[in-house]
């Protein structure tokens, strides 16, 4: 007889649990970090199963789903799900649509699995990280936005107990940034790679998702290359170069902030300054106080709706569909807005422009010059 453990995490003041009746360790490794809850109500409870219940007649199929008013089922490669709400709570059966061994088998066509796959993982890595993206963050999301809460689309650090954050849209150099602050100067704490969590309370949250390292975040900064790429095995290298070659800049390496700064991570701190950046026809780096508020806010929030876009259109068709488990995308937006707003108002918040050519070192030695004189 197999015993599973279920585990209960908290993040700021919710609390979800996960039964990972597949033993796969990626999802255990990624959640790690989370503090763990006791004797509390769970208001997500995940279930990895090998199958998910069997469904009645009372559904309407609409495109990849099957939905009622508090319930549906989602087909999204590669998972089977369901999502059932029962006065508030959700649970969330999850299963492979192809069990753990055949997934094995298809991703084995050569001599090393985690070689034929771009970013060298495994298949219990690419189930785990298509879990976290696809289902676990959209979820958690929008039970934090019920609270009070949300993700912002920003890295975070912590420094002298405060927290900074840098938002933006993808590929502005938060990440360089972050690396090279946090590789540089020991007083600063990682706090968020690329999704922070802003509390109610106002405190940014430790958010220990994986970061994504590529070669150009190491471009003149050999000691985050020694810790990302020199201490890597040969096969790993030869997989990299490999990759290199069809997909470019593309090829990356998942690796857990702990495994990068381990003795510079914070739980929490109370949230003090943002930086917005963006890129303009501007000359140099320069920063200013937003005329408007409200606009940068409001632009905050429609970016944290885009990173979530796995689950973009299951949103919509189960809202059309009389689903009442999820808010229409329009109350979402509008609630995340509501939740930065009372966070964000009366804190510092300069918007940063960068020059279109600026590269992320730039940026560095800007923020760096910014934050540390």
């Amino acid at each position: 007889m197999i015993l599973f453990c279920v585990k209960s995490y908290k993040l700021v003041d919710l609390n979800f649990s996960i039964d990972n009746q597949l033993n796969i360790s990626s999802i255990d490794n990624e959640l790690n970090t989370y503090l763990k809850a006791k004797n509390d109500t769970d208001e997500i409870i995940f279930k990895i199963v090998d199958s998910i219940p069997e469904r009645n007649s009372q559904y309407t199929k609409v495109s990849n789903m099957y939905v009622a008013k508090d319930s549906l089922y989602i087909s999204n490669f590669p998972f089977e799900i369901k999502i059932e709400n029962k006065s508030g709570i959700w649970t969330v059966w999850v299963a492979l649509k192809k069990n753990l061994n055949q997934l094995e088998k298809v991703y084995q066509l050569a001599y090393f699995n985690k070689f034929l796959h771009p970013t060298y993982k495994s298949t219990d890595e690419t189930y785990g990280a298509d879990f976290m993206y696809k289902i676990f963050l959209p979820l958690i999301q929008l039970k934090l936005v019920e609270h009070g809460s949300s993700f912002v689309h920003s890295s975070a650090i912590s420094l002298d107990d405060k927290a900074i954050l840098f938002t933006s849209w993808g590929g502005i150099g938060k990440t360089t940034t972050l690396l090279k602050l946090l590789l540089t100067h020991k007083d600063i704490k990682f706090l968020s790679d690329d999704m922070a969590v802003l509390g109610s309370d106002g405190k940014v949250y430790l958010s220990a998702k994986y970061l994504h390292i590529y070669p150009y975040n190491w471009m003149g900064f050999s000691k985050l290359k020694e810790i990302a790429y020199n201490k890597r095995g040969l096969v790993d290298k030869l997989n990299w170069k490999f990759w290199g070659i069809f997909r470019g800049k593309a090829v990356c390496r998942r690796m857990p902030p702990s495994e990068l700064f381990p003795d510079q991570i914070a739980d929490s701190s109370t949230l003090d300054k943002i930086f917005f950046l963006r890129r303009r026809n501007v000359k140099s780096i320069t920063s200013r106080k937003p005329d408007n508020t409200v606009d940068i806010i409001k632009t905050m929030s429609y970016i944290v709706f885009s990173e979530y876009k796995f689950f973009h259109n299951e949103m919509l068709l189960a809202v059309s569909a009389g689903c009442e488990i999820f808010p229409g995308p329009e109350d979402f937006i509008k609630n995340v807005e509501k939740n930065l707003t009372k966070q964000i108002s009366g804190k510092d918040l300069e918007i940063v422009d960068i020059p279109y050519k600026a590269t992320p070192d730039d940026l560095y030695r800007f923020m760096s010059s910014r934050l540390l004189s």
